[in-house]
């Protein structure tokens, strides 16, 4: 991706893998510990085929270890517990033509240490393979407990003479220690046809998630809206979920929460005659009023959008618009 050009050709000057440093690396994910230590993780491409990639940092950024995935693997987002162990959402895929993929969540130690990988699929789909899931967003809960959030296909429960369309799910996947699963959810589908998860974020009382929801693709009009849920430690919804629904289609891509108990979302709307513009907002439930921190169109009306957010006091946040056809860098920071 353009938006990562940048990052590539840094990556090639601290890679020791010989195959990365003639490739490309798009970066996912990146966080902390509590030792200032930098953990990276993204998709690494080695003669055109993906492998997911992680890479620890020292402090003052001199490289400690890396790793890199088995061929069609890809990694998404990562979280650190307080112990130091790494957690990092990505899938494996199962699958080609249609791709078909697993969610994988790996595990290492502060040293590298692998445990793992843990793959998830559907467990009526193990033999066949005709579904895929796959990880989008890690969370540490403040009790220690890891959870994975990303897509999985469902069979039509309402058709059940056509099993072969599958309908898109949000799901939750909930782990301790060093990989061992202990609990898990999927979406109801209670707002539209089709839902997913892409960012998650810890919260007083468990965490939150966001994506989009969207009737059936085909069907006049349908465009995606954005859906925001919120959870209890159990997995177990805490609130009511809020479908924000716009004029054009809308996506969340980042999700924060700040020092008040709101939940900030992140990511684009679409604009009659502006294409997307960048979107932030805070809502703290269903039914709160939406408080709009930023709507956003770049330059010559190209694809602008959130694709990071922290949030404590102030709110940083990171993306990208598109000008004249190529990718740009742009960030800032919000009183939140």
């Amino acid at each position: 991706m353009a938006i990562y050009r940048g990052v590539e050709q840094v990556a090639h000057r601290w890679t020791k893998l010989a195959w990365l440093k003639a490739g490309n690396l798009g970066p996912m994910g990146l966080t902390v510990d509590a030792e200032q230590n930098i953990i990276l993780v993204g998709t690494a491409y080695q003669d055109g085929q993906p492998r997911n990639y992680i890479a620890r940092f020292h402090p003052d950024g001199s490289l400690h270890w890396e790793k890199a995935g088995a061929v069609g693997t890809e990694a998404r987002a990562v979280g650190v517990r307080p112990d130091g162990t790494i957690y990092v959402a990505g899938s494996r895929r199962t699958g080609t033509n249609p791709d078909r993929w697993d969610i994988e969540v790996s595990v290492y130690d502060a040293d590298g240490t692998p445990y793992g990988p843990v793959l998830y699929s559907d467990p009526d789909d193990k033999v066949e393979n005709l579904r895929s899931e796959r990880g989008r967003a890690v969370v540490i809960l403040k009790d220690g407990r890891v959870v994975i959030a990303g897509t999985r296909e469902i069979p039509n429960p309402n058709d059940p003479n056509n099993q072969d369309v599958y309908i898109l799910r949000g799901v939750v996947l909930l782990f301790e220690g060093k990989g061992k699963l202990v609990g898990e959810w999927t979406s109801a589908g209670d707002k539209m046809k089709h839902d997913a998860i892409l960012a998650a974020v810890a919260t007083d009382e468990g965490f939150a998630t966001c994506g989009y929801a969207q009737e059936d693709p085909s069907m006049p009009g349908s465009k995606m809206q954005i859906l925001v849920r919120w959870h209890g430690k159990d997995l177990k919804e805490v609130k009511a979920p809020r479908l924000e629904t716009t004029q054009g289609s809308a996506v969340c891509n980042a999700l924060g929460y700040n020092m008040e108990g709101a939940t900030i979302v992140g990511g684009y709307v679409n604009e009659f005659g502006q294409n997307d513009n960048q979107w932030i907002f805070a809502v703290r439930d269903a039914a709160s009023l939406k408080i709009d921190y930023l709507k956003h169109n770049g330059a010559s009306n190209g694809s602008d959008r959130v694709q990071a957010l922290d949030c404590e006091y102030m709110c940083a946040w990171a993306g990208v618009e598109w000008v004249e056809g190529a990718a740009q860098w742009i960030a800032g920071l919000r009183r939140g």
